[in-house]
């Protein structure tokens, strides 16, 4: 076993050193192949001698910044320039995909290309959200503006409804007045103070002793105040989650 492992251990080295010698060996070669490339040609803008900086990317001495392949090569099927696509170079005639000679074994990335695809893709994402948030606002309706005091028996069955809702089983109410209890503001102030946070319906104190009225009122204010973007209503199985809008 330990005969084993040491033999595993020293084909790992040699396979490691093998690895390394193919790399320097690669690299040897590809800096033979750009020095005798660049040797063929001069700097368009001064004459001089230019160094590659990147996949067919050149710089001179004199500041000029270029690509060998578009300043230099042509194509083997027109004889004519050659163009830049995303990730490939063709002839600026026929279309046709031609091998760079300036590229060794890299891929061609058009970095501005790129740049400018994501710079498009995030304006877009934000259009759309621009136009999802103006359609959500025009679907809501206008502001329920009170000119007077809600009557609930202006509405056949309205209380019977909402008797049904909040669970209550009598029927019958009175109309809702000051003279019959506390307004619709007063419900809504008291609604108010107990929103410190989300609340659920029945846990909310009354604000009268009778339990069947006071659900009513403050179910019937919620309603109006949901209405009003005060307030968020979620049905949560048989109860009522209030929270602040």
């Amino acid at each position: 076993m330990e005969l084993q492992n040491r033999e595993s251990h020293q084909l790992l080295v040699e396979i490691g050193a093998i690895e390394i010698a193919v790399g320097t060996f690669r690299l040897n070669v590809k800096q033979f192949y750009f020095e005798a490339l660049t040797s063929r040609y001069r700097c368009p803008s001064c004459g001089e001698r230019f160094h590659l900086t990147g996949p067919s990317q050149a710089n001179c001495s004199c500041g000029a910044s270029f690509d060998p392949t578009v300043q230099f090569q042509k194509s083997t099927c027109c004889s004519a320039g050659l163009t830049k696509r995303v990730l490939h170079y063709a002839c600026s005639n026929c279309g046709k995909t031609v091998r760079s000679l300036f590229l060794f074994d890299e891929k061609l990335f058009d970095q501005a290309y790129f740049r400018e695809r994501m710079r498009w893709s995030r304006v877009k994402e934000r259009h759309q959200e621009a136009v999802a948030r103006e359609m959500l606002r025009l679907s809501r309706s206008d502001a329920l503006i009170l000119l007077e005091e809600i009557d609930l028996s202006a509405l056949p069955d309205l209380t019977e409804d909402i008797d049904h809702l909040v669970g209550c089983p009598e029927a019958a109410l009175e109309c809702w007045s000051s003279e019959a209890g506390p307004s619709y503001e007063q419900y809504r102030q008291h609604i108010i103070g107990m929103l410190h946070a989300a609340t659920r319906f029945s846990a909310m104190a009354p604000l009268i002793p009778e339990e069947r009225r006071d659900k009513v009122h403050r179910f019937a204010t919620l309603i109006f105040m949901e209405h009003d973007r005060e307030v968020d209503l979620y049905q949560m199985d048989d109860d009522i989650m209030v929270s602040k809008t």
